[in-house]
């Protein structure tokens, strides 16, 4: 598969970058997807991007969070059905503010933390709530198959 040429190599044969995904038609008028609704609480804004396309074809409404303050805005007043969050969100040193926050003030949705790749704190995470813990980087299968699982409990 990798001829050389001059001391180079090509690639010759089919790449695939993504899976097939099933893309819905594109029309301006388009509704809000009516199915579970999950608050992205994530620090970076492509990403939140990309997964709430991602989650909106699937049927899912999606609402992207920039701040640990409007995070828990959000995730109190609306009713939401999930709230992903990344402990690199609210920029303090302790990861777990976000999270003691929701769950204080009655917060009873199910949680699902993005943790860095070296962290080794599960224990304290569930012990304060959290429903399950994804580790940087995020594989979208395994993130797939959590909210569906988070989902498929409530």
């Amino acid at each position: 598969m990798f001829p050389t040429l001059k001391g180079r190599k090509m690639w010759t044969g089919p790449v695939k970058l993504l899976p097939s995904i099933p893309r819905p038609p594109f029309f301006k008028d388009q509704e809000e997807p009516s199915g579970p609704r999950v608050l992205l609480a994530i620090d970076n804004i492509a990403i939140s991007m990309m997964l709430k396309q991602y989650l909106q074809w699937g049927g899912v409404s999606a609402t992207i969070t920039l701040d640990a303050e409007e995070t828990l805005k959000i995730a109190l007043s609306r009713s939401m059905d999930l709230v992903i969050y990344s402990t690199a969100l609210s920029g303090r040193s302790d990861p777990l503010a976000l999270l003691t926050g929701i769950r204080e003030r009655g917060g009873k949705m199910p949680l699902i933390a993005i943790v860095e790749k070296d962290f080794n704190a599960y224990e304290d995470f569930t012990r304060y709530g959290v429903n399950d813990i994804i580790k940087k980087p995020i594989q979208i299968s395994e993130l797939q198959r959590k909210i569906e699982k988070q989902l498929n409990k409530s």
